[in-house]
């Protein structure tokens, strides 16, 4: 008989790509290269990882970082449904 399984929780943290938030991500991000571009009104952006990647990243975007320390960017529509805000 084959047995049920959950997947392990792992708690991440994460911050929202606007145009508010640009130096706290630059800080959050521990100083990393950072490169934002508007055009036509339009936030967009390259986040560099963990390992040096180039990752790019949208307006509304979330840059999540997890537990290793990994960089990845989540539309918000697939972070809300992945991600609960933890109540401090």
């Amino acid at each position: 008989m084959a047995d049920k399984y959950n997947t392990v929780t792992e708690t991440v943290t994460a911050i929202q790509f606007t145009f508010d938030n640009l130096k706290p991500i630059y800080l959050w991000l521990g100083y990393t290269d950072v490169t934002y571009f508007v055009k036509n009104r339009t936030l967009s952006g390259i986040v560099t990882g963990k390992n040096d990647e180039k990752l790019s990243v949208q307006k509304n975007n979330y840059i999540v970082k997890d537990s290793s320390g990994n960089i990845t960017i989540w539309i918000a529509d697939d972070f809300n449904k992945k991600f609960v805000k933890v109540e401090e």
